[in-house]
């Protein structure tokens, strides 16, 4: 919403690939990165307080927080939407 208020080139291009293809420019790469990165986080510190209350030893919780992390990161997000849009 930010960039899409703006008439600057380079702010359009940044919002176009953040909505269709993160790929085309690299400022849209980095927050698309950062995105998956602060999620994946989210998702750490959330499933190791779960584990740890479910139970779990601090190494136990570790790991398998961890394991959740990288299995369920929103790798997607990085997946160029525009290629979904032109089999419409």
């Amino acid at each position: 919403m930010i960039t899409s208020s703006h008439k600057l080139d380079s702010l359009r291009a940044i919002n176009h690939g953040l909505g269709l293809n993160p790929f085309e420019n690299a400022v849209s790469f980095l927050i698309v990165v950062v995105a998956i990165l602060l999620a994946a986080y989210c998702i750490y510190r959330f499933d190791l307080h779960i584990l740890k209350r479910a139970g779990l030893s601090e190494e136990q919780g570790r790991k398998s927080a961890l394991w959740l992390t990288v299995v369920t990161a929103p790798y997607l997000f990085l997946l160029p939407s525009e290629l979904l849009f032109r089999w419409m």
